[in-house]
């Protein structure tokens, strides 16, 4: 695997990462609108900015030679 391939796949992993942490987080909210009788609060999906963020401390992590 190339250094562009890497970087390509960790920005896949972090976009993975954050997107699921994102359902989960709309999966409690639209449950706890539910149990209260109230209208789901709108959650924020990731954007790139912490996408990106989040690939390169996977990147630092992956070159790290300790």
């Amino acid at each position: 695997m190339n250094g562009f391939e890497l970087r390509y796949s960790l920005l896949q992993d972090a976009r993975a990462i954050l997107h699921e942490e994102w359902r989960n987080k709309c999966d409690v909210e639209f449950q706890s609108a539910d149990r209260e009788s109230r209208a789901p609060k709108v959650v924020s999906p990731p954007t790139a900015r912490q996408i990106k963020e989040l690939a390169m401390d996977l990147y630092e992590f992956v070159q790290k030679k300790d």
